[in-house]
This record gives C-alpha cells, structure tokens and sequence, in this order.
C-alpha cells in the first residue's frame, strides 16, 4: 500500500494520470435523524484485490465536490493502492455556502459508513482539504464517532476563519490566489450594508468558479478579467459595480467584508473549531504548503495549538504542495523533503489501516452538537 501510495502521489507521479483497476459506485444516502437532506457518496475501491483500509475524502469548497476531476484523480489513486474509500458530495460546500450542516453531512457519511457490510475490518480515517477541516475536525471531537475513527490528515486546513478570510481578501499584501473573492461575497454579500438583491449575483459568482477554479492560467488578471466581463455583462450600475467587488476589482471589498463577518460573528460561530479541539483523542496529522495561496500555513501552527496535550499530533509544513496539487521539484528539494513525504504518507495509511476493536458500527449520533 505505501509504495503504491508514494508511486500515485509523490511528487514524480505523473498528475494527469489514474489507474484504472478502480470500481466507483455512486450511494446516495436517505435522510435520517443526523442529515435531513439526500447525501450523495463516491464510493471506490480497487477491483483486482481486496482493500485493506477505509478512508472518508472530505472536500472543501467547491462547486463540484468528488466529480472534480483532480479530486477523482486522487480518489482513484488512493483506492488503487488498497484502501475503501468515500468521498461524500457535500450540498453546502459544492453551493460554496459555509453552511452548519455541512458538519451533519459528514457524520451522516461516517454512521453510513461503520454500518456498510462491505467495509474492511478496520477503523475509518479522514483526510480533508482545504475548509474540508472543518467538519472533519468537528468529526474527530464528536465523542460518538471514537471508537471507530483510525484518525485524521488535515491538508490546508484552518483554524482562525476571520484570519483566513482576511488573507483571502488580501489584507496583508501577501500572494494569494485572486479566484477565491467570489466564494466570500456568496457568503457574505447578503450581510453588506447597500447590497442589492443577491440572488442572480451568487449565479453569477459561482459560474466564475466554475470557470475559472482549477485553470491555473485563470489566476493571470487579464485572463481572468475575460470571464469577469462576460459574467459582468449580465448586471448593470450598482449589481455590476458589486459583481466586480465580489471578483477581487474595485476597491472596499475588504473592509465590507469584515464588517460583514463581525455582523455576523455571533452566528456563524460554528466556522470557528478550536473551541472544540479539546475534545479530540485520535491522532491528527496537519499538513501545510509554506506557498498556499489559498489558505496561510500559519494556520497549521493554530491547529496544532488549540489541540490538547493527550492528542498525538504531527505537523509537516512542505514545500513540495500547494494548496491544490504536487509541484515537480528537483533533486535537491526532493532530498531535504523526502522524510516529510514518507511521513505524511504513513500517517494517511495508519489512519486507515487501523484494526478495528469490538463491533465495527458506531451508533447513530442524531449529530450532537451539530446542526
């Protein structure tokens, strides 16, 4: 499983390429007392063996979830190298709504999970991208989920969310990837003081996303500025001047956003996981890219500080990923990194291989402290 794991994923891996002996079906979910919409799952597994692992994949935000096609990549990759593995497609985070349920979402992923027949006997791991930290981190603090949880790989995740939404924003001048804006006015458009109606413009915001996320050759401004302007052509006077404020052009995005989020702060205090961190027993493995545009490393070192003495926590803060994907770096810079590599590959295999102990269900929770 490792070499497989190093083979798909280490940094010489070719990222355009799957392998093929992977079987995908596509569950979806009924509602239940923990989520009370339809939830839909990718389901993979290698089909010329048997699998040795169970792993949950949570997505972050993004308006196709487990159907991105780098995300599929990688969830043939991981189900390749013998692991079981679910990727659940998130209602909230593929309508980029930073929404409470999508907390139940994944506790409706894991219950269904434990309970599937034909899972391998051992515990479940969780690996989370990007915002995916959230739920996941809220999973591993739910007492219900403890004994069946093998641990969890936090890739790019967050702590501080005003922090982040700051950097995001570009409040300190940093590089930071100019695509995400939209995901932010989606979110908080409708607390701006003098917004217009909102509807048509979180259509329009998230066509951006659409077209533009995953293109790296969108991050030039005037390649961007293109679909702007086409996007833009649907509004005119205050909703124009608005959309192009929620795509990152014109000025004051940043200081209505901020006041937006302390309007709200109250509200949207579940976006915050660290006050829940003491509550976390299986291990955590936080992974960072030092050059994340999307979400700062600093956030990493927030993480890991707000867990609790009795969690083993390992932290890698790696040149060799961005936030989305593998760079190809030369000999030198593989050597210095090659121990942080294998590390983060173990810790995705210990999460997932761990025997299981007792009956391998977890109860149905009715999602405590959530939702």
């Amino acid at each position: 499983m490792m070499a497989d794991l190093v083979r798909w994923l280490g940094p010489f891996g070719d990222p355009e390429r799957a392998p093929e002996d992977v079987d995908l079906q596509v569950r979806t979910l009924p509602p239940n007392a923990t989520y009370d919409r339809p939830l839909q799952v990718h389901c993979y597994k290698p089909s010329r063996r048997a699998a040795l692992g169970s792993l949950i994949v949570v997505h972050g935000l993004h308006p196709l979830g487990p159907n991105d096609e780098r995300l599929a990549r990688f969830l043939r990759r991981l189900a390749a190298s013998g692991i079981s593995v679910w990727a659940p497609a998130l209602n909230e985070y593929m309508a980029l709504r930073l929404d409470e349920g999508v907390i139940a979402g994944l506790a409706r992923t894991m219950e269904a999970f434990a309970e599937w027949p034909d899972r391998p006997r051992t515990k479940i791991g969780v690996f989370s991208i990007s915002f995916g930290s959230l739920p996941t981190l809220r999973l591993a603090a739910n007492p219900a989920f403890a004994d069946v949880l093998g641990g969890v790989v936090l890739y790019g995740g967050y702590g501080d969310f005003v922090a982040t939404m700051r950097f995001a924003l570009g409040a300190d001048g940093r590089p930071r990837d100019i695509l995400n804006p939209p995901a932010i006015f989606i979110n908080l458009g409708r607390e701006m003081d003098g917004a217009p109606p909102t509807d048509a413009l979180e259509i329009a915001w998230r066509d951006f996303t659409l077209r533009t996320w995953g293109r790296p050759e969108m991050k030039e401004p005037s390649r961007m500025r293109v679909v702007v302007d086409e996007l833009a052509a649907r509004f005119s006077g205050a909703e124009r001047d608005f959309f192009l404020l929620g795509c990152g052009i014109g000025d004051g995005g940043l200081a209505r956003a901020e006041a937006a989020i302390a309007k709200v702060a109250a509200r949207y205090h579940y976006l915050d996981p660290r006050p829940h961190l003491t509550r976390v027993r299986c291990p955590v493995t936080i992974v960072h890219g030092v050059d994340d545009d999307v979400i700062p490393h600093e956030q990493a070192t927030l993480i890991r500080a707000a867990l609790q003495p009795h969690t083993r926590v390992q932290m890698y803060l790696t040149g060799l990923y961005g936030h989305t994907g593998a760079a190809k770096p030369g000999p030198r810079a593989l050597a210095k990194e090659a121990a942080a590599l294998l590390g983060m590959m173990r810790a995705l295999v210990a999460t997932a291989t761990q025997p299981a102990r007792g009956p391998s269900n977890c109860p149905r929770t009715g999602a405590p402290n959530q939702r």
